[in-house]
């Protein structure tokens, strides 16, 4: 009752105060009475980020005209509680949504469609932050607003989204959002995927793991989200703390019209180092398989990648029936070393060998030293009689748990499968995860060779690091390896920009080995700079170039 009674005297108050237009500094009788902790919508409403309302566009309405200004109470009358989202689609986090993509955000109750929502207070950007334009309607039945891309919008395969709704939204009594509300998800691989992954598993590597006595499990090959989550700060003491590691090994596969370029990534939550003070967390070495589609299907090169101290190194190891080595010798063509066909790919899987500690992605077969002066990749005959080796092999698609049986994993053992996973799922999709508590620190832009497709990407160069942030040693995703040879005499040396291995291999192998570009459809000969398919690069003329079809080239 002492409630009602106070209200009384305050609507009194408003009736009668402030007549004649006073100057006092109460409010007249248009004016909206808010309590004196409220903030206004556009107050509320400034998202640390790009894209704030412009003219024309929609601003902070104030309360719905329908409402009794003068009545706007909120212990007698009128609702104050905020509107909430209650669903989205896509949902957060979700992976695979097909384009073009329609976005759907529902809420608790009705809102001002009109009048709080447009490209500013509902704002979707793509992996560059760059608006993607669409129009916007209401479905009043569920309380639903839908977006739909214009048709001439830029959709992205396999690709991070994100879209964020301002607290200028409101129901019809004038309530904002609460806060800023968020969502993300990713859309789907390109099509027709399968030809790749089995050519993936058809040359996949036997990798031959070294490891360290005291803690093999430092030196297991598995996957960045290892222990259930994709938080890069938290590997190392999950790898610390594990009692089983998952065994798996990264893909890719990009295709030219004379080539395919066949990536293997192998991925360590630890990077012990040489005497610990170099360690840093979440390293990715790696190799590419490259195989040649004509006269017949074939590889003919392996090119391993690793981080080696503040450089980091590519190797060339090729065939000799690729005649990639003339009349000179391999380092005048950019190559470490030329085996036989049959030695290099024996069952048509090269034996890759991963050093404890440093995992310098090498060569088990690789046992001769090229220069005394090359400290990495040691490796003889003696050698790996006394060293600890698991040894992964690929088996139709089974990964094997290596456990901690007896207080202690194993520090060798035969034939442990492993899974493979795609890079461009787990990490492309992912490439916008970038900051504290995500995945990646740091970014880069890259400059192709002059040209070449793919200028001006940006993109992010490193993981973020759990062992030590500060040091200059860092793990790398596999768009950003980098050639900084290492090399001895007068091997050949050409210099290309961050990211060139991974995003356009065929230029990096073709100006790596001092090739040249000449390839002829009607002869099947030759060298082919032009992608089929690079998703990376945005290409994909599977389906547009005859050469390009079927995938494969028959």
């Amino acid at each position: 009752m002492m409630r009602f009674f106070v209200g009384i005297v305050t609507i009194f108050a408003v009736a009668c105060g402030g007549g004649g237009g006073g100057t006092d500094g109460g409010p007249g009788p248009d004016a909206t009475l808010v309590p004196d902790d409220a903030a206004s919508a556009s107050d509320e409403s400034a998202e640390p980020a790009p894209g704030d309302p412009g003219p024309g566009d929609v601003q902070d309405p104030g309360p719905p005209p329908d409402v009794p200004q003068d009545l706007h109470f909120q212990d007698l009358m009128g609702d104050n509680t905020p509107p909430k989202v209650v669903k989205t689609d896509p949902a957060d986090g979700a992976a695979g949504v097909p384009v073009p993509f329609v976005i759907r955000v529902t809420f608790s109750e009705p809102i001002r469609f009109k009048e709080t929502v447009d490209k500013n207070t509902f704002r979707v950007r793509d992996v560059d932050d760059k608006p993607v334009n669409g129009t916007y309607t209401y479905e009043e039945a569920t309380n639903t607003v839908v977006f739909t891309p214009d048709a001439g919008a830029k959709m992205m395969l396999a690709s991070p989204y994100r879209v964020a709704l301002s607290t200028i939204i409101q129901d019809k009594a004038g309530n904002g959002l609460a806060d800023w509300y968020y969502f993300a998800f990713s859309t789907a691989l390109p099509p027709d995927m399968g030809t790749y992954e089995a050519l993936a598993a058809k040359y996949a590597p036997v990798v031959y793991q070294a490891t360290r006595k005291e803690a093999p499990h430092f030196d297991y090959l598995s996957s960045f989200d290892f222990d259930g989550n994709w938080k890069a700060l938290d590997n190392y003491d999950a790898i610390k703390k594990a009692t089983e590691v998952p065994s798996f090994v990264y893909y890719d596969v990009v295709e030219t019209k004379s080539h395919f370029f066949i990536r293997y990534g192998y991925f360590h939550p630890l990077h012990f180092g040489l005497l610990g003070d170099d360690a840093f967390g979440n390293e990715m070495a790696g190799a590419t398989v490259v195989v040649a589609k004509y006269p017949q299907e074939r590889p003919i090169a392996v090119l391993t990648y690793f981080p080696a101290g503040d450089q980091e190194e590519v190797r060339s190891y090729v065939t000799e029936e690729s005649g990639i080595v003339g009349g000179q010798p391999p380092p005048y063509y950019g190559v470490n070393w030329v085996f036989p066909e049959a030695q290099l790919f024996p069952g048509g899987h090269y034996l890759a060998y991963v050093t404890a500690n440093t995992h310098e992605s090498c060569l088990w077969i690789h046992t001769t030293k090229e220069n005394v002066l090359d400290q990495r990749c040691q490796l003889t005959e003696g050698d790996k009689l006394g060293l600890s080796i698991v040894q992964y092999v690929f088996d139709g698609g089974a990964s094997d748990t290596l456990k901690k049986e007896g207080g202690s994993f194993p520090a060798a053992k035969q034939d442990v499968r492993y899974g493979l996973r795609l890079v461009l799922q787990d990490f492309w999709t992912r490439r916008d995860q970038t900051g504290t508590d995500t995945l990646f620190t740091m970014s880069f832009q890259y400059e192709a060779p002059e040209g070449r497709p793919g200028n001006g990407l940006e993109l992010p160069s490193a993981f973020l690091d759990p062992v030590n942030a500060a040091s200059p040693y860092k793990g790398r995703p596999p768009w950003a390896w980098q050639w900084q040879a290492t090399t001895f005499g007068d091997f050949y040396v050409y210099q290309f920009p961050r990211g060139t291995y991974f995003l356009d291999p065929a230029f990096f192998f073709l100006k790596r080995h001092r090739l040249t570009a000449n390839w002829n459809w009607d002869t099947k000969e030759g060298y082919s700079l032009d992608y089929c398919f690079n998703p990376y690069l945005l290409i994909d003329q599977r389906q547009l170039d005859p050469a390009c079809k079927p995938a494969g080239g028959s």
